[in-house]
């Protein structure tokens, strides 16, 4: 792999390169450590959180001009987090091996920190989706496919990892009509296949698509995903489309996923103003409603590093609004 990043609560990735890496680590343990009477350099796996050992960094190596990373396959001093299991999904390790087709994990660990970050980053999740597609999806859409996501079990597919989670979120929901959303503006392409498809389709001044001369369906889903690697880089995609009501495709568009552009979302844009708090409580309720007040809590708190430019007495607030919504649910407990 050529990615790393410092600690398993950590989130986020960064090119191998030497200079950065050393600006980054300062040179210091845990990151640098003499391990049989020579130096060796340590960080960890973006998608599934394991120690790895970075190679070449200061050596000539035969077969690349490029330091990479490699799992340890064992416990490191100095990094708290070490799960064999993960090594049966990771897709630094499997590669070109697509098994996360039907293969799940246990809700914890990698899991966990899935349903954290949906939780915690939800607008931003939807900011991603409404700009891979050009389509600014409502509040009541980004619910509709937060709750088949949830009900589809996507946090615990081998395939869903800590650096795909707004892509792999899209793909595990289920088709959904998005007649009435809005088309952005500089989407031609988009608009201009479906009138020619849809000949009943109609865009209101503002861009929403709207009611035509007689009834028309227009749905959107996400197909198809892939992975590869090439010289050691994760390519991952997934293929968009709109259809119409025989399910025939009207538009298509290959996603490449941009892991950085959302980690640069959560760990660099710390302005509350641009955040959608009233994204964030709905699915505090959904959460609350599906997995109830501990476990909720708990995933919060495993994830409580991220979207901290969230004043915590609003995340509070709507907590508790969210935990008093639910009939079953005691907020003095």
């Amino acid at each position: 792999m050529r990615v790393y990043k410092l600690q398993p609560k950590a989130y986020g990735e960064s090119e191998i390169e030497r200079t950065a890496f050393e600006k980054d680590t300062r040179k210091l343990e845990p990151w640098y450590q003499v391990n049989g009477e020579k130096q060796r350099e340590y960080a960890v796996c973006p998608a599934c959180d394991n120690p790895i050992q970075i190679i070449g960094l200061y050596e000539e190596l035969r077969h690349t001009d490029r330091p990479y990373g490699r799992h340890t396959g064992k416990r490191i001093k100095g990094f708290d987090y070490f799960e064999p299991e993960n090594f049966e999904w990771c897709p630094y390790i499997r590669q070109n091996q697509s098994r996360g087709g039907n293969k799940k994990r246990g809700l914890e660990g990698i899991s966990l920190k899935i349903l954290g970050i949906v939780l915690t980053q939800f607008d931003r999740v939807i900011y991603i989706i409404r700009k891979e597609t050009g389509i600014r999806v409502s509040a009541k859409i980004a619910v509709a496919m937060l709750e088949s996501w949830i009900e589809a079990e996507g946090y615990l597919f081998y395939d869903a990892t800590l650096r795909n989670i707004p892509w792999m979120f899209a793909y595990r929901s289920a088709g959904l009509s998005i007649y009435g959303q809005q088309i952005h503006a500089d989407q031609v392409d988009l608009k201009q296949a479906i009138r020619t498809k849809i000949p009943a389709a109609r865009f209101s001044e503002s861009g929403h698509i709207t009611q035509g001369p007689e009834y028309y369906s227009i749905t959107w889903c996400f197909v198809d995903y892939q992975r590869k690697m090439e010289n050691e880089d994760l390519i991952e995609t997934v293929e968009f489309e709109v259809c119409d009501k025989d399910r025939n495709v009207v538009f298509s568009k290959t996603i490449t996923f941009d892991p950085r552009y959302f980690f640069n979302l959560i760990n660099f844009n710390k302005d509350p103003s641009k955040r959608e708090p009233e994204l964030i409580k709905k699915a505090l309720e959904i959460y609350q409603q599906k997995f109830g007040k501990e476990v909720t809590q708990n995933i919060i708190n495993l994830v409580g590093g991220f979207g901290n430019e969230m004043p915590e007495s609003l995340m509070k607030g709507m907590m508790n609004e969210a935990f008093r919504s639910h009939k079953n649910i005691d907020p003095g407990r």
